[in-house]
């Protein structure tokens, strides 16, 4: 929530990151800090002379960012807006969860079709990742700019209140897990007893034969 509300802020401002990766993302005491907004892009109060630079910097065919993290139009040098941002944060939240890059490639042909064709594997981490969270990022790396949040401020007030139902499902779920667990421990022990107990009973008994000798007559004297 701290990251996507301190994109928020940027975005309200009118700057677009564009390099939003685990490396401009910090933790402090005071909490998290999104760094290196050198790639950044103002739409507020450019000057003659920011004007041009970032004229040159969006001119189209030219790829910026990181490309594990880039949306898929920026590899078409079209110019990144807030929903690329969008995408890179749910790269990063997917990463977070799943300890896995959302997009991997032997190389950097392979990394691209992948962003621009496949969808990154499941990251439910089943009973503990919530479905809602699931939902959510993947809305945010969506192909299609339009089917993305269309603001980091949607997608804030949606972690801060998920939907109620998918939360209690998941908390059920998750109370479930131990009890399911030890019904599973129980039966298993008493199938074991049983299987036991019927071995014994149908085993075979043992023939035992016992042969007394005749007491020897008394001789007589």
């Amino acid at each position: 929530m701290q990251i996507a509300d301190a994109l928020d802020r940027a975005h309200r401002a009118g700057v677009t990151h564009r390099d939003v990766k685990p490396q401009n993302i910090m933790l402090t005491r005071d909490g998290v800090k999104v760094l290196d907004f050198g790639l950044a892009k103002s739409i507020a109060k450019i000057g003659p002379n920011d004007a041009t630079l970032v004229a040159n910097l969006t001119t189209e065919g030219t790829i910026l960012g990181t490309p594990q993290y880039m949306a898929p139009a920026q590899f078409d040098g079209k110019e990144a807006d807030a929903r690329a941002d969008i995408w890179a944060f749910g790269a990063v939240l997917y990463e977070m969860v799943t300890g896995q890059k959302a997009f991997q490639g032997k190389n950097y042909s392979s990394l691209i079709a992948s962003i621009l064709t496949t969808e990154p594997p499941p990251m439910s981490v089943e009973p503990f990742t919530p479905v809602w969270l699931e939902r959510l990022v993947r809305r945010c790396l969506a192909k299609d700019p339009e089917e993305r949040y269309q603001s980091m401020r949607d997608m804030v007030l949606d972690l801060r209140t998920p939907p109620q139902d998918a939360v209690a499902a998941t908390v059920a779920k998750a109370s479930r897990w131990p009890w399911v667990a030890a019904v599973a421990l129980l039966l298993i022990s008493t199938i074991i007893s049983s299987a036991l107990w019927m071995r014994k009973t149908i085993e075979p008994a043992m023939a035992v034969k016992l042969e007394v000798p005749p007491r020897p007559a008394a001789s007589s004297l």
